[in-house]
């Protein structure tokens, strides 16, 4: 990842995308996507120096691949609405 970082650097002015967060929901219990792969994705998004909004969430046990209701929604709409407004 270090070598990447430098080229990501040197990339980020030209690049908008490299400055949009970017906001990661995963469930615990994901039957399909193993949790330890979101949370990998969002270090890595980290390391190349985007802004990563990482959130787990709990409670489908027995669903599988699942968005969590309202909670995951909520957190989407106010990651949203704050990313719009320039916030932090």
């Amino acid at each position: 990842m270090a070598r990447l970082k430098p080229t990501i650097d040197q990339a980020g002015d030209r690049i908008p995308l490299l400055n949009t967060p970017v906001f990661l929901g995963h469930g615990v219990d994901d039957a399909i996507v193993d949790i330890e792969l979101g949370r990998q994705a969002a270090r890595v998004l980290n390391d190349v120096g985007l802004t990563v909004t990482s959130v787990e969430y709990s409670g489908a046990e027995l669903d599988g691949h699942w968005f969590k209701e309202p909670e995951e929604m909520n957190d989407i709409a106010k990651f949203l609405e704050k990313s719009a407004s320039g916030r932090s």
